[in-house]
């Protein structure tokens, strides 16, 4: 895998200004706003920096950019430079089409990204757009991607002046600038990994979305949550392809028992085996075989099974 970084040290000429409502946009989509997410999970693949670039251009209704990967590997998530609005609430999504220009198959949609005003706190930054499932890119092959604005104000990105030979922007998402570039950045899953970033054999701790970690404590059997502790650290063991099991300190595994809801330890059986689908930026969900998810209730502590809601979700960290 090879890394290319685009550095641009010369003026920018100003597109637009960020903040102009141009156009009718689509109602903001109701969820929760997050805060900025810098890149996480896969491995860089290609990137296009803002140095010496515009990073307040009025992003309007879309802005694209095309590109070309330097080798075959599957999409992870990609990052845009974005400025807030400074007044608004914004949200956006991101659609990858195969070709030069948006006219192609369109090959993957991103999750929504919420993002609060500057005036909020809501700081300008490299924001990512992951993939459930994201696409095979084929080397020295022309994509583009195209950020959609979802809100009704939008805030603003990065342009550079043609300083990536490999592209070129699209003003409003559709018209080609030739003479300019976004700034962006390309993340490749990597090779092996079978639990976020991890692979086979390797250590892992899963933190949920209350920021404990799900813990194995020193007791005959069970499993909780906690914020420290050997207990927390789990070994990637992969019995067949596309399940994993993992693997306690105290050497039994993380088990569904046949039961309507729950999880505990177990030596051996069908439900040490969990089945992994990702949810991008190094997220997973578990699926046991009884069909529902690992999840972390709203609760000071613990851990259960459940099927559907945002304690499904686990933030995959690889110990070394």
């Amino acid at each position: 895998m090879r890394m290319k970084t685009f550095l641009f040290v010369s003026s920018v000429a100003l597109l637009g200004l960020a903040g102009c409502d141009q156009g009718v946009a689509d109602p903001a989509p109701a969820g929760t706003l997050g805060t900025a997410r810098q890149a996480l999970g896969g491995s860089l693949a290609l990137s296009v920096d803002t140095t010496g670039c515009n990073t307040n251009v009025a992003i309007n209704g879309a802005i694209g950019q095309s590109f070309k990967v330097p080798g075959a590997m599957t999409l992870d998530h990609l990052d845009v430079f974005i400025t807030p609005e400074l007044y608004y609430a914004t949200s956006y999504n991101l659609e990858v089409y195969d070709g030069e220009g948006t006219g192609g198959a369109k090959l993957a949609t991103s999750a929504i990204v919420d993002m609060n005003s500057r005036s909020s706190g809501q700081a300008a930054s490299w924001y990512s757009f992951a993939f459930a499932s994201g696409p095979t890119l084929a080397p020295s092959h022309a994509y583009t991607f195209r950020l959609v604005r979802l809100s009704a104000y939008s805030g603003g990105f990065s342009s550079c002046k043609d300083v990536y030979a490999d592209g070129i922007e699209y003003w409003l998402g559709t018209t080609a600038s030739g003479s300019s570039d976004v700034s962006f950045r390309v993340y490749q899953t990597i090779p092996g990994a079978v639990l976020g970033d991890a692979p086979c054999n390797s250590h892992v701790q899963l933190r949920s979305w209350t920021g404990d970690y799900l813990h194995r404590p020193d007791s005959p059997q069970g499993v909780t949550t906690w914020s420290t502790g050997i207990g927390n650290v789990w070994t990637v063991e992969c019995p067949a392809s596309g399940v994993i099991e993992l693997r306690s300190w105290k050497d039994d595994y993380l088990h569904r028992p046949d039961s309507p809801q729950g999880v505990t330890t177990w030596s051996t059986g069908t439900g040490n085996v969990w089945t992994v689908e990702p949810q991008g930026l190094g997220n997973v969900m578990l699926r046991s075989w009884k069909g529902d998810y690992l999840n972390r209730p709203d609760a000071p502590q613990g851990v259960t099974t459940a099927s559907a809601g945002s304690g499904n979700q686990w933030a995959v960290e690889i110990v070394p």
